[in-house]
């Protein structure tokens, strides 16, 4: 399992870090701190991406 940085997030998603730890410290963002510092899963972030996709992808 890769584990993403806020940093990482950010730009992939061209979001403001700030943003990307605001959506963790919500909820709405799966994640755990280690050391102080927020990760994610690659995993974690796909679903996050499928949850808000306007169109849901199509089963295959």
């Amino acid at each position: 399992m890769r584990l993403l940085t806020t940093e990482d997030i950010a730009k992939r998603l061209q979001f403001d870090e700030a943003t990307i730890r605001d959506l963790l410290r919500k909820g709405e963002l799966r994640g755990f701190k280690i050391s102080g510092e927020w990760r994610v899963s690659e995993e974690d972030l796909a679903s996050f991406l499928e949850k808000h996709a306007n169109v849901p992808r199509e089963s295959q």
